[in-house]
């Protein structure tokens, strides 16, 4: 419900179903749930903003364990992701987080903890695109302790058209044995800039 209390004052509560600011000029205004719209007051002006948003946020659903064969660097990614806010902009799909809005530009912000059972190897953490490596990459460590547990953050910015699809895991190099690389916990901010 919207209540207006004198000349200048315009209040909002209740119910989060779209509403309307109609305008003379032709120009409406609709809030809808989840728009993220806010409303400040300067004077005898109201000004209606959207904020910049985290428009999705990822976190690992328990664990997740990436089994990779014997001398495999064939990268792989983490599947027990949950999307935790959807923002009208993104939908979970096997795994994969696919965007469904406007293209544009996000940043896209990670923390990780995850181990690998084999010692001395690279892992590097990566981040897909429509099934192909992105530029550049998230974080490499070196030399690893079997089992060493790493906690890793990193960003970048990335341009998002509708329908792509996005991924994150991990390459190893070259390794003797059938080893397993677990994401111990896993979050990954996606912010429209």
């Amino acid at each position: 419900k919207s209540s207006i209390a004198g000349a200048t004052d315009l209040t909002f509560s209740g119910s989060s179903s779209p509403f309307t600011l109609a305008s003379s000029t032709g120009t409406d205004v609709t809030i809808a749930a989840g728009d993220r719209i806010s409303l400040s007051r300067s004077g005898n002006e109201l000004t209606i903003g959207q904020s910049i948003p985290a428009y999705a946020q990822l976190t690992l659903s328990g664990t997740d364990v990436i089994t990779f064969a014997s001398g495999s660097t064939d990268p792989d990614s983490v599947t027990a992701l949950a999307l935790t806010d959807v923002g009208s902009q993104f939908a979970m799909y096997s795994g994969a987080l696919h965007y469904v809005g406007t293209g544009g530009y996000f940043l896209i912000n990670y923390s990780a903890s995850w181990s690998f059972t084999e010692a001395s190897v690279d892992i590097t953490s990566h981040l897909w695109k429509n099934g192909s490596l992105e530029t550049g990459t998230y974080a490499t460590h070196t030399t690893l302790l079997g089992g060493e547990k790493i906690n890793t953050s990193g960003h970048r910015v990335i341009y998002l058209a509708t329908n792509d699809v996005l991924r994150f895991g991990y390459t190893p190099t070259a390794h003797t044995g059938d080893d397993d690389l677990t994401t111990h916990s896993l979050s990954i901010t996606i912010t429209r800039i």
